[in-house]
């Protein structure tokens, strides 16, 4: 079983720029738009032809400015990957086979909504579009489930 933690801090901090390259709504996003801290930790397990690994990320809250100045503020998230794989050998004409199962954001988390703006038209509550915040760390997909099968010759 190996164990890793990888994580970083950000403190994003803009100290000169021309209104020409960096408006103000896109200097907020720069500074605002990105979590002050995120981590993963990842479990690998194998034995035998097995392996099992599961995989926790943590962003923390950032903000985001989808749209018109009304600035939104994203929770923290946890997010579960894993995957179950078999690998077959000594099979003829290839020297491995392996399947695996595995789903990414497995409980199919989705990021925080924007605030609704006085201009939207409709009832949904999305401005123009936007469902999610388009900054959002780890995108706006929701989970994403797979069977992959690799062969070494």
């Amino acid at each position: 079983t190996r164990f890793s933690l990888v994580g970083n801090w950000t403190d994003t901090e803009i100290d000169e720029r021309s209104p020409d390259v960096i408006y103000d709504e896109l200097a907020w996003q720069i500074e605002e738009g990105v979590p002050a801290f995120r981590f993963t930790l990842t479990a690998d397990h194998s034995y035998g032809p097995w392996r099992f690994l599961t995989r926790l990320h943590f962003y923390d809250n950032y903000r985001d400015l989808p749209i018109e100045w009304i600035p939104m503020h994203a929770d923290e998230s946890f997010l579960v990957d894993v995957e179950l794989s078999y690998t077959l050998t000594n099979l003829p004409f290839i020297d491995a086979a392996t399947i695996a199962f595995g789903a990414e954001n497995l409980f199919d988390h989705y990021p925080s909504r924007p605030a609704r703006s006085p201009l939207s038209e409709g009832e949904g509550g999305e401005d123009y579009g936007l469902k999610y915040a388009e900054s959002s760390p780890y995108g706006f997909h929701g989970g994403f489930y797979y069977l992959r099968a690799s062969f070494d010759f």
